[in-house]
């Protein structure tokens, strides 16, 4: 059986949805709590942390923004609301 599109096995791999946690690539984000409280501008691995600690994820919500906007959710939930 050949495939018309030569990548059509990279395509599959290719991560989708928001970046969470480890995939985040800035070195500082505004982080928003699970409550909807603004925590300010932390770095990266300590807001990883702090979500960790609350047995949730870290996603990016605005990755445009300058930092980029996350927020301490879980994921699946998150999923499920969009």
């Amino acid at each position: 059986m050949a495939f018309k599109n030569r990548n059509y096995f990279q395509r599959r791999t290719r991560p989708r949805g928001p970046r969470t946690n480890d995939r985040i690539r800035a070195l500082e984000v505004q982080v928003i709590s699970d409550g909807g409280k603004n925590l300010g501008t932390l770095n990266i691995k300590e807001a990883i942390a702090i979500a960790k600690q609350e047995g949730l994820d870290l996603i990016e919500i605005s990755p445009k923004a300058n930092p980029p906007v996350c927020k301490i959710i879980d994921i699946g939930k998150y999923k499920y609301d969009l």
